[in-house]
């Protein structure tokens, strides 16, 4: 769209919030009732589930109560083993003091990773192992290891993954994502484009749109639109699309903006779709079905092109590729593990789909029945209630001005779609699996040890 000035509109379907941080949890008083306190720094929502963006100090005094730099569990490990039966134990033993829950167990002992799962049919028991470390509270209010600069594993996430598993099953094995501008939205900002002149006022313009356009809607599949995992899902995707945009500045040197790697200089609507998946390898197990591995994996930008229907729904093209979008998609999964140490956001939704992968299993192959054990408060909201969150719905289409090129760009459609149910079926026998469980089934007196 030429306007006056040579300015041309950039316009993009974003999200205008900031990175999802932790949930303070907390059993209030003696009623068992797990709260949230301080719980996704940067983001508002209002009691009709609009998201905006708000800037919110961090709370330095709580970030040094829930840091866990000092004692044994600040101690780097490559393998940390966490039984979730003694876990389970020792939340039912402090939610009878009434007394906040332990930094320990609202993060998980530090772990950063999950790479075993364990079944041990002696203790009824079922054990988690990965790498972890000590861990401060960073600006952004997240937990972040002191060694690697990993999120944490977070205790309401493995609990909305457990809780969620069959749902997800049932509902195709996807867990995800998506923020879509409405056809009424895409219609009225048609119509209004028609209106326009060359010496329009470009200020008012990209205000006339955001008004046409007006709210889009946030779509989550799989887990509770209210748990933080669904945050995490929801600020993902609105971080990488802000950084696509050239909205934000990329933290990591490398990944530019959409905006400098397409052609601006052609007329026309470029409507590109991007959208985060998760890439897993082959999941190892035991013969005997009670040892796993999760198999090395990635989160891949993906991308297809989207366009206009004639009702003024935006729709991606499957299979129909642009060329500066494949381009910029390829750049944001190659910067992606440094981007996910820089903004705590991509390494909390990797570690949510390590959790998502677990539950998975469990569920996919009944492990719990091998063991004989129902995972007790883990599973039971009455024992252990979800941290409840307003849940996210509308976010405010936000419109950009460029000094330079000849194209609108609107964002399609994307987020994140992991189909989990699928990564967990994909599995290869192996004998060396088993081997591990020697070192994480040994007698520890506490739930975690290294």
């Amino acid at each position: 769209m030429r306007l006056k000035n040579n300015f041309f509109l950039v316009l993009t379907a974003l999200l205008v919030c900031a990175l999802a941080g932790t949930a303070f949890a907390q059993f209030d008083g003696g009623n068992g009732i797990w709260s949230g306190g301080s719980a996704v720094g940067g983001i508002s929502i209002d009691a009709k589930g609009i998201v905006k963006n708000v800037v919110v100090a961090p709370n330095l005094q709580r970030a040094k109560l829930l840091d866990g730099t000092a004692g044994d569990i600040a101690r780097p490990s490559k393998l940390r083993s966490i039984s979730l039966r003694k876990l389970a134990e020792a939340l039912d033993a402090q939610a009878k003091t009434g007394k906040p829950l332990p930094k320990d167990c609202l993060f998980l002992a530090g772990m950063t990773q999950v790479k075993y799962v364990f079944a041990d049919t002696k203790t009824k028991d079922i054990i988690l192992a990965g790498p972890a470390e000590g861990w401060r509270i960073n600006a952004q209010g997240a937990p972040v290891g002191m060694v690697t600069g990993k999120p944490t594993l977070q205790l309401t996430d493995l609990v909305t993954a457990l809780r969620s598993a069959n749902a997800v099953r049932l509902g195709g094995g996807t867990i995800s994502c998506s923020i879509d501008p409405t056809s009424q939205g895409v219609q009225k900002m048609q119509s209004y484009l028609k209106t326009l002149r060359p010496t329009s006022n470009i200020k008012l313009v990209a205000t006339n749109i955001e008004k046409a356009m007006g709210l889009q809607t946030i779509t989550l599949k799989g887990v509770p639109a209210t748990s933080h995992f669904a945050q995490v899902l929801v600020a993902a995707d609105y971080k990488m699309k802000r950084i696509a945009m050239g909205f934000e500045k990329s933290p990591v040197a490398g990944l530019d903006s959409y905006l400098k790697m397409v052609n601006l200089s052609k007329q026309g609507m470029d409507s590109p779709r991007w959208w985060l998946e998760p890439v897993y390898g082959p999941m190892k197990r035991s013969p005997d079905g009670l040892s796993w591995e999760l198999g090395d994996g990635l989160v891949k930008c993906m991308t297809e092109q989207g366009f206009l229907t004639q009702n003024g729904q935006l729709q991606g093209q499957a299979g129909v590729k642009n060329a500066g979008a494949e381009k910029w998609a390829n750049t944001m999964t190659q910067k992606y593990p440094e981007l996910a140490k820089k903004e705590a956001v991509f390494g909390q939704l990797q570690g949510c789909i390590d959790l998502a992968i677990v539950a998975t299993i469990i569920a996919r192959y009944q492990i719990h029945k091998q063991v004989d054990w129902n995972l007790g408060s883990l599973m039971n909201s009455k024992g252990l209630p979800n941290i409840a969150y307003v849940a996210p719905k509308n976010v405010p289409t936000k419109v950009s001005v460029l000094g330079r090129g000849g194209k609108n760009v609107l964002s399609a459609s994307g987020g994140v779609q992991m189909n989990v149910w699928a990564m967990a079926t994909k599995t290869e026998l192996s004998d060396d699996v088993a081997k591990v469980s020697t070192t994480s089934l040994k007698s520890a007196p506490g739930w975690w040890w290294d």
